[in-house]
Order: C-alpha cells, then sequence, then structure tokens
C-alpha cells in the first residue's frame, strides 16, 4: 500500500496547488519535485528493511492467529484422536473369570477362565481407522490455519484499502472546502460568474458523500478485523513484499497433492476402512473356555470352545452399503479436487492480467498524474479553462487512485483466495508446516 499512499500525497500536493497563485505554484512545483526526489532516496535506503519488518509482522500476527479458539479447538481434536490411536492399540478382549457354587446333596464348586480371541482382527481395524482420523484431524488444522490466515490478510487488504481511499477522500473534501472559499473571493472579484461557484460547491457536496461511503467501508473493514481478532492493534504486513517472496508456481498435476485435498482423501480412506471394519467387528470370533470343577469328592477339568454363527443375519447387506458409501466419497474426492482445478485455472488467467494493470497503472499515474494535476491548476487559475473541466480533471484524478487501489486490493485478494482455498498459505506463513499427500 505504499505506492497507492504515496500517490495520494502526490495528489493531495496538486491539490494544494489550485489554491495558490501561478508564482506560488511554480514553488510548490519545485517542492514536490525535492518532495519526490527525496522520497525516492529514503524508499532506497530503507528497501533492505522490508523483509525483515515483514518477517517479524507475520511472527506476530502468526501469534495471534494461533491464540485463536478455532485453532485450539483443531488442536484439541488432533490430540484427541493422538490417544484414541493409542487406545485402539489396546487388546480388544479382556479375559472372563467365573466362580460358582452350588448347594444341593453334594455340594459343587466350579472355577472357569474365559477368553476371546480377535480372530477377525478388531484391532488392526480400529487402529487402521484411528491412524486415519488422526490425518483427518491434522488435516484439518492444518486447512483451519490456512482459512485463517486468508481471512486475516484479507481483512487487512480491505483496511488498508479502505483506509486509503478515506484518507485520499478527506483531504480531497479539506481542499475543495479551500477552493470554495477562494472561489468565492474570485467571484466577488467578478472573475468567475454564479455558475461556476455553483459547481465548485456540487463539488463539495458530492465529496461530503465519496467521504460518507468511504466512512462505512472503513468501518465495514475494520468490523472484519474486530470479529476476528477482538482487536485492531495488529502488525502492518506489506502484501507487496510477502506476493513477492511467496510465489506459487504449481502445474495442473500437483493439484491432486495440495492439503487442501488431504481430508477428501483421508474420507475416501476411512469410507473404504468402512467395510472392512464392518467384516472384523461382525466377524465370528471364537471364546475358550478353560474350567474346573468339585462336586463332592470328584474333581473335574473341562475345556469348551463357542463359536458364533452367522446364520440368521450375515451382515451382507450392512456390508454392501458400506462399500458403496466408499464409492460415494471417492466421487466426492474427484469433485473436489476438479473445484480445486478450476480455482486454479481461475488464478493461473486472472493474476498476470491483474499484475499488468496494475503496474501499467502505475506507470501512469507516476508519469502524467503531477504534470496533468498542476497544469489543470495553473490553467484554472489563468482562466485559460473552464471550473467544470478543472473540476472534471480533478473528478478524473480522483477516480484514477480509487481504481488504483481497488486494483491494487483486487491483485492481493486473488492471490489469497487461491492459497487459502488450496491450503497452501499456512504453510507459507512462519507457523505453516507442510504436509505430504497420498492420491488415491
Amino acid at each position: 500500500m505504499k505506492q497507492t499512499l504515496l500517490t495520494a500525497a502526490v495528489l493531495a500536493t496538486l491539490g494544494c496547488m489550485t489554491l495558490m497563485p501561478p508564482a506560488q505554484a511554480a514553488v510548490a512545483n519545485s517542492a514536490t519535485n525535492n518532495l519526490a526526489a527525496s522520497t525516492k532516496a529514503a524508499n532506497s535506503s530503507a528497501a533492505y528493511k522490508t523483509a525483515t519488518n515483514n518477517t517479524a509482522a507475520l511472527s506476530q500476527l502468526a501469534r495471534q492467529i494461533e491464540a485463536l479458539p478455532a485453532l485450539s479447538a483443531a488442536r484439541a481434536n488432533v490430540r484427541a484422536a493422538e490417544l484414541n490411536l493409542k487406545a485402539a492399540g489396546n487388546a480388544v478382549y479382556n479375559p472372563e473369570l467365573g466362580l460358582g457354587y452350588q448347594n444341593a446333596d453334594t455340594d459343587s464348586y466350579n472355577l472357569s477362565v474365559s477368553q476371546t480371541f480377535d480372530w477377525g482382527d478388531k484391532k488392526q481395524a480400529a487402529q487402521n481407522e484411528a491412524l486415519l482420523m488422526l490425518r483427518r484431524a491434522e488435516a484439518e488444522l492444518e486447512l483451519s490455519q490456512s482459512a485463517l490466515w486468508a481471512e486475516a490478510l484479507s481483512a487487512m487488504v480491505a483496511q488498508q484499502q479502505t483506509a486509503a481511499v478515506l484518507g485520499f477522500q478527506t483531504e480531497q473534501r479539506e481542499l475543495a472546502r479551500a477552493q470554495l472559499r477562494l472561489a468565492t473571493e474570485r467571484k466577488r472579484a467578478g472573475l468567475i460568474s454564479g455558475g461556476e461557484l455553483s459547481l465548485i460547491e456540487l463539488d463539495l457536496a458530492a465529496l461530503e458523500a465519496a467521504v460518507s461511503l468511504a466512512t462505512q467501508a472503513a468501518i465495514e473493514a475494520d468490523t472484519r478485523l474486530l470479529t476476528l481478532f477482538g482487536t485492531l492493534e495488529l502488525p502492518r504486513v506489506d502484501m507487496a513484499e510477502l506476493l513477492a517472496q511467496s510465489p506459487v508456481d504449481i502445474d495442473e498435476a500437483a493439484i491432486s497433492r495440495l492439503p487442501a485435498l488431504e481430508r477428501n482423501y483421508q474420507d475416501v480412506q476411512l469410507s473404504r476402512l468402512g467395510a472392512d471394519k464392518l467384516r472384523a467387528s461382525t466377524s465370528a470370533d471364537p471364546t475358550l473356555t478353560l474350567g474346573a470343577e468339585k462336586e463332592g469328592s470328584d474333581n473335574k477339568l473341562g475345556l469348551n470352545l463357542s463359536i458364533p454363527l452367522k446364520v440368521r443375519n450375515n451382515y451382507s447387506d450392512a456390508i454392501a452399503a458400506a462399500t458403496e458409501a466408499g464409492i460415494g466419497a471417492e466421487q466426492q474426492y474427484l469433485a473436489s479436487e476438479r473445484a480445486l482445478t478450476q480455482a486454479w485455472r481461475q488464478y493461473q488467467y486472472a493474476q498476470p492480467k491483474l499484475a499488468q494493470s496494475w503496474q501499467s497503472w502505475q506507470m501512469r499515474v507516476k508519469g502524467s498524474a503531477s504534470t496533468l494535476g498542476s497544469s489543470l491548476a495553473s490553467q484554472w487559475q489563468a482562466g485559460e479553462i473552464s471550473t467544470s473541466d478543472f473540476l472534471q480533471g480533478k473528478r478524473q484524478l480522483a477516480q484514477s487512485f480509487i481504481a488504483g487501489t481497488e486494483l491494487e486490493a483486487r491483485l492481493y485478494q486473488n492471490w489469497l483466495d487461491w492459497v487459502g482455498q488450496s491450503g497452501l498459505l499456512a504453510s507459507l506463513m512462519p507457523s505453516g508446516a507442510s504436509v505430504e499427500v497420498t492420491t488415491p
């Protein structure tokens, strides 16, 4: 946003020239040139600090994002999944101890130990599911981080853009008030007509309305940040520097390995596992019982084996339903991959055009705004152009500035939309961590 703010300062300086006589305007032109030269030197001497300052700002912002409740909940889900994985490694069945006593003509006592064996490998199925749930929770955490980073940076871009427009419109309003005072004096001196004075009054009224709209937009942008962080005391991130340092250069074949699809991939794996888990959970696990009995003076030792019979229900319908659910999850994965591919194509198409337009705008504003603004002011003061033409020129300069700020914000937002949706943004930030993804 430095360049847009510099442009605002230049245009504001030009506006001041309209209040000066030609001789003073020439002095102001010289001062403006000196200001531009000193600004360029200052920017050059401070350029090496930009990356360091941006890294520090991002690190501070990372600490605030990591403290948000949404990420705390996602991390709690990861810890719960880790504990579930540990629990899944325990044995499925515990042994059973049986004690019995029968009072009859001959008292009898019995003792038995029973153990059911995990013949269907329920333990392994539970471990597989718990591992996939852990991977899914980790993917959900990374996606939450990426989404919050995208939301935070997007809100900051909007805040900076609306604040720049509000500052510019407020400055233009103050200049218009001064111009109205000057025009009133010129009207008394007979230098301009009453109609021209009315045009300047209408210009001031339009600027009052523009300030009102800009104030509303700035409030909305501030509200987004307040909703997210509860404060506006946030580090200033240089989005141009971040964009330059974090290029996103992937080919279409790599889309299936993006973090955004990791959660969907784990859903596919879980659905595929559903049928295997159901087979394991409905398997006929045998139970072995070792018993000892004393009846009177007789001692007895027994060994029993029991196996459930899947006669009335073999669970084939339930297994078929679980298998079909896996097919549905695969199709959902493909739909998500297609949507992400379309988003990547849109980004690839729009980003170069936005960057080119932004560079063209910079060159045109820097190359002609100063000369044009000074010329318009001088011509109006000399009576060479009418007040309506002068005001039209002012409006065009204002429209150019506002269009530039919106174009700059759109350039950053287009990048944020892609890296946020793809899940890559978390890995580009100080707290980010990349996760390997295997496609189904």
